[in-house]
């Protein structure tokens, strides 16, 4: 068996392949139980009515970097007694929310007023949920790392947090399984074994990051995701509501200059740079070629002037 032939999951942990800074990018979240089989690309290859298809796409459309996902508890059989269906709007400012339906068909879908729950309609609010949900990427059809080592990380979470964990097709990254979202601060985290639920349970009620095995908040773009890694790794803050991101500059050479404001006020500027890594990897598993992914590097944390 060639290198090829592993697990891009393995590949990746042998090869150190830098975690941080490599979230997809997602600001909110539409999380549909679907329980018929999942295929490669699950949510846009299905059984939804065209209608409620449609729909879907729409409401992405009109949210700022919004996303699709399917989810469920398990391995149910077709449902005859209705659905969950969650929308989750991140936020760095303190007021990320989730909102739980139960709709009695698909059909359904399209009375719920997506666009309300994004910009916080007070009426709505009888539909917040106040605890946090972790989703787990079980999509073994995209990618069987998803499907060794997600469906053993969900049944840790499972026996811990119950019904605030859900499957959940692919969100990127399947070379980092096991692979997990915090919803709705879309904390992501990879590298996760079973064994790491405990741990990140924890993190998650003291409302901390995980520096360890984060990947990024998936709010910002990438290169700003290595830039609050830095900081949190230089000041040792991890209270997730500690700082938010104010800008950033790209400058000559592929660096950046990234600020954020913490409590009280202070900005900081993280500086850095991205480079191509030492280590190639597989991107998926079963690729005929190695990939060459970017590393960030950190060059300074500086007070603003």
């Amino acid at each position: 068996m060639g290198d090829s032939a592993m697990l891009c999951a393995d590949y990746s942990r042998q090869a150190n392949s830098q975690l941080f800074g490599t979230a997809s990018q997602v600001g909110v979240w539409l999380l549909l139980e679907y329980t018929r089989p999942w295929g490669k690309n699950a949510t846009d290859e299905n059984e939804l009515p065209a209608e409620v298809q449609t729909w879907l796409q729409s409401q992405c459309g009109g949210a700022s970097n919004g996303r699709v996902q399917f989810i469920r508890r398990g391995n149910e059989p077709i449902r005859a007694d209705g659905y969950t269906f969650f929308v989750a709007v991140s936020s760095d400012m303190g007021n990320s929310r989730l909102y739980r339906l139960h709709i009695p068909n698909y059909e359904a879908l399209l009375a719920v007023d997506v666009a309300g729950m994004v910009v916080g309609k007070g009426e709505l609010d009888d539909l917040l949920q106040s605890e946090p949900i972790y989703l787990v990427c079980t999509n073994g059809k995209r990618d069987i790392s998803c499907a060794k080592y997600g469906r053993a990380l969900f049944d840790s979470l499972d026996r811990t947090v119950g019904g605030q964990v859900w499957q959940t097709t692919h969100i990127g990254g399947h070379r980092f399984a096991g692979t997990a979202v915090i919803l709705p601060s879309g904390l992501t985290y990879g590298y996760l074994f079973a064994e790491d639920a405990g741990s990140l349970v924890e993190a998650t009620r003291q409302k901390r990051i995980w520096l360890e095995k984060l990947r990024g908040r998936a709010l910002y773009a990438e290169p700003i995701q290595a830039a609050e890694y830095f900081l949190r790794q230089f000041t040792g803050r991890l209270d997730d509501a500690v700082y938010h991101f104010v800008r950033s500059e790209a400058v000559p050479s592929d660096e950046w200059r990234v600020t954020f404001e913490g409590q009280g006020g202070q900005s900081l500027v993280v500086h850095f740079m991205r480079r191509p890594s030492s280590t190639p990897i597989y991107k998926s598993t079963g690729d005929a070629a190695l990939t060459t992914p970017p590393e960030y590097h950190l060059v300074s944390v500086n007070g603003a002037e």
